[in-house]
């Protein structure tokens, strides 16, 4: 998927500032998805699972973007420079929590991210790879299930 470095993933339009550029959609995009919720008058912004995300996870290396992924940076968390993997620092930690937030909630998400990293990320060859949808999902029922268990 080639995107523009800031722009809205549900109608494409650039995003010119901070919050709207962390989640990936602009406010009018997230008030119309409920993706904004209020808290003491504050607005919090907060990234939804997509519906029905069946891409599998690519990652690869071009020599004008350097690390590109298939999957939008709608969160910045750690990260301000972008996704990366093959080490276990924050490009991958923000990678692991953006491919996460794909599939559940962005609070189970950061729940799990560190150790998606660690399972899936750290070992990533530099040129890339492949994570496929069916052992993401088959790693977020093990580990949902562990979670609760505790």
């Amino acid at each position: 998927m080639s995107q523009k470095p800031y722009a809205c993933m549900c109608c494409g339009r650039g995003l010119k500032n901070g919050k709207p550029r962390e989640i990936g959609m602009g406010p009018v995009c997230a008030r119309k998805d409920k993706k904004i919720e209020k808290s003491d008058g504050e607005t919090k912004y907060q990234v939804a699972p997509i519906p029905g995300f069946g891409a599998d996870i690519v990652l690869s290396r071009d020599l004008a973007n350097g690390a590109t992924a298939n999957i939008q940076q709608r969160i910045v968390f750690h990260s301000p420079t972008g996704f990366e993997w093959g080490y276990a620092g924050s490009g991958p930690a923000d990678l692991a929590l953006n491919i996460l937030s794909c599939f559940i909630a962005q609070k189970e998400a950061f729940a799990l991210h560190q150790n998606f990293k660690s399972d899936f990320l750290v070992g990533m060859p530099k040129e890339g790879g492949v994570i496929t949808n069916a052992s993401v999902r088959d790693w977020i029922a093990a580990h949902s299930r562990k979670e609760n268990a505790v």
